[in-house]
């Protein structure tokens, strides 16, 4: 994606919200971004997510920011990710985002969409979610990296 002004824009808005004290969003809307990146076990991930070049961190190949450090979805324990900033842009406005919006009507149709499939989660589903890379589940490990290896399979077909 190439990078504009709107991205350098939702670049600084992050930014100023991290604040100078490494301010994070709440857990529940951390959970639900992990959700809308990572998917889990009845829902595959994002169709933007990228694995990094950096063992075990993935980024998101869909807003432009590139693969290093600093744009790591997740990372171990208490070290600071992007998903932690308190304002926070998904490039398809998905839940727990501060662009977030909600599902239109032809989105409950079935075959239903990852964002209305996140709606209707019940709080204790979305509240179990697991928000650090260290902590994922093996299984679903292996549904994101099979994810990724499959659509880095159709994008090579293309």
């Amino acid at each position: 994606m190439e990078l504009n002004f709107s991205n350098i824009k939702s670049f600084a808005k992050s930014m100023v919200s991290r604040g100078l004290s490494d301010k994070k969003i709440e857990p529940f809307s951390k959970k639900l971004r992990v959700l809308s990146c990572f998917g889990n076990e009845e829902m595959p991930p994002c169709e933007h997510l990228s694995e990094s070049k950096t063992e075990g961190k993935y980024y998101c190949g869909g807003c432009g920011c590139g693969d290093r450090r600093g744009t790591w979805l997740i990372s171990d324990a208490d070290e600071y990710s992007k998903l932690d900033y308190p304002s926070l842009q998904c490039p398809l406005k998905m839940p727990g985002f501060t662009n977030y919006e909600m599902s239109s009507a032809d989105e409950s149709v079935s075959p239903i969409t990852r964002r209305y499939f996140i709606e209707q989660m019940k709080n204790e589903e979305v509240e179990s979610v697991v928000v650090t890379s260290i902590d994922i589940p093996e299984k679903q490990k292996k549904a994101i990296q099979e994810a990724i290896r499959n659509k880095n399979a159709k994008s090579e077909e293309e």
